[in-house]
């Protein structure tokens, strides 16, 4: 399960647009890093989770950190915001 951190205040300080493609570049960043057979999905409205069939929680952990440190170069490097996920 992924959370983008202060999601609210990028949608109040940047437009409804931005926090768009800041949902897009999860996502980009989770497709990014999953399996072909894994399942990448919205959770909720910031919120996010991936199914990572017959894997451990250690590796899940190695997964996720992958998928954050992406995501937040992504945000970076398309929207010059410097945007979290936990």
């Amino acid at each position: 399960l992924l959370d983008i951190d202060l999601f609210k205040k990028v949608n109040q300080e940047h437009g409804h647009a931005a926090g768009d493609t800041v949902l897009q570049l999860v996502v980009e960043a989770m497709r990014a890093t999953a399996r072909r057979y894994d399942t990448v999905a919205r959770f909720g409205g910031e919120e996010f989770c991936m199914l990572l069939p017959g894997v451990t929680i250690r590796q899940a952990q190695v997964v996720t950190e992958r998928v954050r440190k992406r995501f937040t170069e992504l945000a970076r490097e398309r929207t010059g915001l410097e945007i979290t996920l936990s």
